[in-house]
């Protein structure tokens, strides 16, 4: 929470943890720990702080080395370095490897621990501020994108819309915790499309995403700030794409894992075509990998199979939808079309089965206006009844 000035100071000495906690309980919420171990375990529950401060000079971790793995996994808490030695060498160590936000020389008055701890706190708001807006920016464009994907490619669009749903059911329950990354990716790859199919094998389900696909997408992001970890998530994909396809070794290097499970639940997309994702469907779908058993990444693929059935299942029975007909001027954002909707010229305009956003949805009121003014056709579509909306 950005604006809870909470702290976590990491010591070895006890006793100071003990007086500082006292002596500091009425400025801001502390918490304290012993070892960096113990600092991990406590962040790990509940990583909601705003600054960490840590003494350099403790036995097994060393105070730079703590705060360089901190800065790697809770990159926006703030974070102040205590020391005894005031050299230049712990200095330009706590800054290079653990971001140290400032450095304070022990021991240290508490006029200037309060005024630091202030200043960090300030420095972690307006960081979350900006990051925050960036987030909206980037999730933004990225929206733009995959609407403008619908519109000239829908096939492709259609995958990644549900690829995109099926990863945010099942990456917590299979213990994947960069799923904003992971919807980055699925969010962009099926711009693969883009330059593997042209207009007469639009309805094709063969998936083009490959190594040299997504190294086009990656020149794409590379540059682009905080998509740094997509891109790479992205080439492995790319490559255990192709091992999928080619019924050999999965990909080897960085993110595998991450790769290994968006590959999987593309190709299963496409093997199911616009076919309802079920039990026996989804079961028949994995089986068509033929997979051996003495691949290293065998359980995992066994394991998103179930998880995604399971997830699916409860889905369903948690949420009741009514099927109606309606004209193409009525449909709204969050109905799902049960039929292609189709242009007086035989164009795809979408596929069925694609989760309207507000932009599909207005730019299908659009068409009904300028391709069939005199004669509204109707589609059916699956919306959440009104007793579930009120639920």
């Amino acid at each position: 929470m950005a604006n809870s000035k909470r702290v976590l100071m990491i010591d070895d000495d006890v006793r100071l943890l003990s007086a500082a906690k006292r002596s500091f309980r009425k400025h801001f919420d502390m918490m304290v720990a012993s070892s960096a171990a113990d600092a991990y375990a406590i962040l790990r529950d509940d990583p909601d702080f705003s600054v960490v401060l840590c003494d350099q000079n403790m036995p097994v971790t060393y105070g730079s080395e703590c705060l360089a793995l901190i800065a790697e996994s809770y990159p926006s808490i703030t974070r102040v370095m205590l020391t005894g030695n005031n050299d230049l060498a712990t200095a330009k160590k706590a800054v290079n490897d653990g971001g140290v936000f400032r450095l304070l020389s022990k021991p240290v008055k508490a006029e200037e621990l309060i005024e630091t701890v202030d200043d960090a706190h300030a420095f972690h708001v307006e960081n979350a501020k900006e990051g925050s807006l960036l987030d909206q920016t980037l999730s933004g464009s990225l929206r733009m994108l995959t609407d403008i994907l619908a519109f000239q490619h829908p096939t492709a669009a259609f995958h990644g819309q549900r690829t995109r749903h099926w990863m945010n059911l099942t990456a917590s329950d299979l213990g994947f915790q960069n799923i904003w990354e992971l919807d980055v990716v699925l969010s962009i790859a099926p711009l693969a499309w883009l330059f593997e199919t042209t207009a007469e094998e639009e309805t094709s389900i063969a998936l083009p995403m490959n190594e040299t696909t997504t190294k086009t997408l990656q020149e794409l992001i590379g540059h682009v700030p905080r998509l740094e970890t997509a891109s790479q998530i992205l080439g492995t994909t790319g490559k255990a794409t192709e091992g999928i396809h080619k019924k050999e070794v999965f990909a080897t290097g960085d993110f595998v894992r991450s790769g290994i499970f968006l590959a999987t639940l593309c190709a299963i997309s496409y093997r199911l075509g616009d076919h309802e994702p079920c039990k026996k469907t989804i079961q028949a779908a994995f089986k068509d990998l033929k997979r051996p058993s003495h691949d290293p990444f065998f359980d995992l693929t066994t394991g998103i199979r179930d998880v995604l059935i399971f997830a699916l299942e409860s889905h369903d029975e948690s949420v009741r939808f009514e099927v109606v007909n309606i004209t193409l001027n009525q449909l709204r954002s969050g109905d799902v079309l049960l039929q292609d909707i189709v242009a007086p010229n035989g164009k795809l305009l979408l596929a069925k089965n694609h989760k309207l956003t507000s932009a599909m949805a207005e730019r299908l009121r659009t068409s009904q206006r300028v391709l069939f003014p005199g004669n509204a056709p109707r589609v059916e579509i699956m919306r959440p009844s009104a007793e579930a909306l009120a639920a």
